[in-house]
């Protein structure tokens, strides 16, 4: 695998230079100013960075700052590669943390020579990095790892708002297991146990360590309370799922772990003060009996909540369930769901009434309120919790939801989800995300509720994200051809959601990858039907483009003439020059042709070519061939046609075009490109020839040669 080196430079030239000497051997990838070659650096593995000093907006000497400050790059070797010759350049440079400082004109033979060493030395220096941070028992970081991570992790946390969890992992009766069974069968369990919760670890960013004896940390990134919570339990799950024999614990015939953990926003730089509460919550769950978890301090004593808004509404405890008593949902329940909802906020009197009635007319608001809370009070009492009474704490003329008590709610890990798949940049974890945030989503928010503002706009904003995050999984099963998947998953909502294009466009095209093709012909026209007769319009281009394909492969062809004309016809509104394949050009070439023979016009076929006359990369070609199509586009007139031949190629058609004026459009197309493109060194050039006319055959020598 090839090493990767960023260019971070404004200059074309030295860019050119250095990707020529170096594309053999290594992976080169290419920044033109400081702030572009930050984020690249940041987000690319680099073994070796080339910087520049004098460039626009960041001079070298600020990108290497910060460079040096960030824990992802500070490692990464920088060369400096400059004209600036003085001695106290160099100076400053090397004194920032640079590896070397070449002065421009530079010699090849040398630049391969260091780069060579500089990434050599990385390599070994990484290597030996890598083995002082892991613990040499169990191969899983150390402790010394840890402490380096979890600053990195903490301040990332902090400055992103993101929510960060720390837990510690305790084998329980881990003394009597050494005292009774033996040190190194004691080894053979920290070995284990530490791969164990390593392998449970749901996502890379996510990192355990061995903090020291029988304890492990186990750092976890953008997870809220319950997620995190699931995650460590299933851990303690997986311990005590390998069975390995404790007879003298205190705990099980088995080993297995208890843990203390916590979830927070940092809001501080005290990464200690929080590790000691987790500490604590440690004890705690050893001291109710190990083989378990405490989260925080509240779970324990007071108890959580756990509350279900998609679909059909749920309260949960851990002692009993609470749902309403009738398809119509109280205006308890609607004040429960309105105030746990919103429990970071108080509410007034007067606006808790609108809430609850946005459209009665109440007379005695005390009163209502009044009996409001004592009937909540009875409708929780099957939760059988203890702290009944202060659930809704009501103050200075407010109302609000105790939140010293934890409450679990599906809507908000929904949207974490669904935060936390706008984010990420892995696949396999997006497709994971998806999954969760489908099977969590059991219908739309609060569905038996209705004619009430913030409950319809906030179902409407669960159901938008939901079909977002539905139709990026079926993009993802496309992909991996799960047709099977595709179809399950849209058939839940397909009927229910007629307009959302995303959903029926996959369904279709798995039903077409399985040649199902009459189950895909008869929702196409479903879907044909719901769009004509509900909205009055077309389906999506999305939808009719697959129509074709579906005939294609049909026993039954069928055209609507509706349906060809919407096909045909252009989606976006003409302007400027057609712009098509070579296909469809050598169709329209041929009928122009033709056509030529009828009306005795004339029409002229040119070819624009683009040469470098200096070494150009890949990007700066396709950009430019990019800029040229634009000007092609631009200039010609609504009835010209073109077509891309290759890289560095266009071929254009002029119908009903003279001589002398297809030579000066090609000229201004050309003077355009140049007067854009001042700085480039390439040359355009233009070949010019009249369409010849197409051969024919009279009708009677068509039929003769039919019939031979």
């Amino acid at each position: 695998m090839k090493h990767t080196i960023l260019i971070i430079d404004d200059s074309a030239v030295n860019i050119n230079a250095l990707y020529v000497m170096l594309k053999e051997q290594y992976h080169v990838v290419v920044a033109k100013n400081g702030k572009e070659g930050i984020k690249l650096a940041s987000n690319i593995p680099c073994s070796l960075i080339f910087l520049d000093i004098l460039m626009p907006e960041m001079n070298g000497f600020e990108v290497l700052n910060v460079l040096m400050e960030n824990p992802t790059t500070k490692s990464v070797p920088v060369m400096f590669i400059t004209s600036l010759k003085e001695d106290k350049y160099e100076e400053k440079g090397l004194r920032l943390g640079a590896v070397d400082y070449i002065t421009k004109p530079f010699n090849p033979s040398v630049i391969k020579a260091k780069v060579k060493n500089h990434i050599e030395l990385f390599e070994y220096r990484k290597t030996i990095e890598n083995i002082a941070m892991l613990d040499g028992l169990t191969a899983v970081p150390n402790r010394r790892s840890y402490n380096e991570k979890i600053k990195e992790y903490w301040c990332k946390a902090l400055s992103t708002g993101t929510k960060i969890s720390i837990s510690i992992v305790d084998i329980d009766c881990f003394k009597e297991y050494n005292d009774n069974y033996g040190h190194l069968q004691g080894d053979v369990v920290l070995k284990r146990v530490a791969q164990v919760l390593k392998q449970s670890l749901p996502n890379k960013r996510d990192f355990v360590a061995r903090y020291g004896g029988e304890e492990f940390v186990v750092v976890l990134w953008g997870y809220d309370e319950k997620e995190a919570y699931q995650i460590m339990d299933g851990m303690r799950k997986n311990v005590k799922a390998l069975q390995i024999e404790h007879l003298h614990s205190r705990a099980d015939k088995v080993v297995t772990v208890s843990i203390g953990g916590n979830t927070l926003i940092p809001n501080t730089h005290e990464i200690e003060k929080n590790v000691d509460s987790v500490d604590k919550r440690l004890y705690r769950a050893k001291s109710l009996g190990r083989n378990q978890i405490v989260w925080d301090d509240q779970e324990q004593n007071k108890g959580q909540i756990e509350v279900f808004l998609f679909g059909r509404l749920r309260l949960l405890s851990r002692q009993g369930t609470m749902t309403p008593k009738n398809e119509k949902m109280s205006h308890v329940l609607l004040m429960l769901v309105f105030l746990i909802t919103n429990r970071q906020k108080e509410y007034t009197k007067q606006e808790l009434v609108q809430a609850i009635w946005p459209y009665d007319k109440i007379q005695d608001e005390n009163y209502q309120l009044k009996k409001l809370l004592e009937d909540a009070k009875e409708e929780l009492g099957v939760l059988k919790l203890s702290f009944l009474h202060d659930l809704i704490v009501m103050r200075n003329g407010t109302y609000h939801w105790n939140t010293s008590y934890m409450c679990i709610v599906d809507t908000e890990l929904f949207e974490n989800l669904y935060t936390q798949i706008q984010n990420e940049q892995e696949g396999d974890n997006v497709y994971r995300l998806c999954e969760r945030a489908v099977e969590l989503y059991q219908g739309d928010y609060l569905s038996k509720v209705l004619n009430i503002k913030w409950v319809n706009d906030l179902r409407e904003r669960y159901r938008s994200m939901y079909y977002e995050i539905l139709s990026t999984l079926l993009s993802i099963c496309y992909a991996r051809e799960e047709y099977i998947k595709i179809i399950e998953l849209s058939r839940k909502v397909i009927f229910l959601e007629a307009f959302d294009s995303r959903i029926h466009y996959y369904y279709l095209r798995a039903l077409i990858q399985l040649k199902r093709n009459k189950e895909a012909l008869e929702h196409f026209e479903y879907i044909e039907q719901e769009y004509y007769t509900v909205l009055g319009i077309t389906p999506p281009e999305s939808i009719l483009n697959l129509y074709l394909e579906i005939l294609e492969s049909s026993d039954e062809q069928r055209y609507g003439i509706g349906q060809v004309e919407s096909l045909l016809k252009e989606t976006d509104l003409a302007a400027g020059a057609y712009y098509c394949d070579l296909h469809v050009f050598k169709n329209v070439y041929q009928l122009c042709s033709r056509r030529m023979i009828q009306n005795g016009e004339t029409a002229y076929l040119c070819i624009i070519n683009m040469e470098n006359k200096s070494y150009l990369i890949e990007p700066q070609k396709i950009r430019l061939m990019q800029q040229l199509q634009e000007m092609i586009m631009s200039n010609l007139c609504i009835e010209d046609v073109f077509c891309k031949l290759s890289e560095t190629q266009y071929a254009v058609l002029l119908p009903c075009t003279a001589y002398d004026q297809a030579v000066m459009m090609m000229e201004s197309i050309i003077n355009d490109f140049y007067d854009f493109n001042k700085l480039h060194n390439v040359e355009l050039h233009f070949e010019l020839q009249p369409i010849e006319l197409a051969e024919t055959l009279s009708l009677e020598h068509v039929l003769i040669k039919k019939k031979s």
